[in-house]
């Protein structure tokens, strides 16, 4: 397959690596992963691990007219590259990788909800925008993927995606790192004695 990661702005956190972890993993079994991203250290991480990275133009935090630009370009990649699947992240990054993917045609369309915006605390007027956002991007996608069970029921109490149309992923952790550990040196250093973890 061919697969878009809309990853947009933000600069290398939890989410990245999560993206990151879901990128190698999809290159292991021979997919080809694009990824959009807006910054340098999620770019060059990205590249290092072996995907085909674009740089998002004029990506703001804020919302504002000139998220036009990175739309369009995001519409015109999908058109020109053909992708299998479009797999979006991020509260900006789902909105307009969403819109973008199904303005072009892209036939599998997944949002992956890390958190939600109208989490946040808001006042009521721009809670509902948010709400109504992320119902409108919604309608584009195909499926959302929810980090925990929270975020999904909340999801569904607010008419933003219908039960049949969303589950819930928690994000795994890769164990490998932690099999090197010189485990009696790191409870020494963390003051634990060996009869305390019995």
């Amino acid at each position: 397959m061919k697969i878009l990661e809309v990853l947009g702005g933000g600069a290398w956190g939890g989410g990245s690596v999560v993206v990151l972890s879901i990128t190698r993993g999809l290159m292991a079994r021979g997919d080809q992963v694009w990824v959009a991203c807006s910054d340098g250290e999620n770019a060059r991480r990205f590249e290092e691990a072996g995907a085909k990275v674009v740089r998002l133009p004029l990506w703001f935090r804020a919302i504002g007219p000139l998220d036009a630009v990175p739309f369009l370009y995001l519409a015109g990649l999908c058109l020109k590259e053909r992708f299998d699947l479009v797999a979006t992240h991020t509260s900006k990054g789902g909105f307009l990788g969403r819109l973008a993917a199904r303005l072009a045609g892209v036939p599998h369309i997944v949002h992956h909800a890390h958190g939600f915006a109208f989490n946040k605390v808001l006042s009521p007027l721009t809670h509902k925008f948010f709400v109504q956002l992320e119902r409108l991007a919604a309608r584009a996608g195909d499926y959302i993927i929810s980090v925990n069970d929270q975020q999904r029921s909340k999801a569904i109490q607010l008419g933003v995606v219908e039960p049949a149309r969303t589950c819930t992923v928690h994000n795994g952790i890769d164990l490998r790192i932690y099999k090197s550990v010189d485990r009696p040196g790191a409870r020494r250093q963390l003051g634990i004695q060996d009869s305390n973890l019995d």
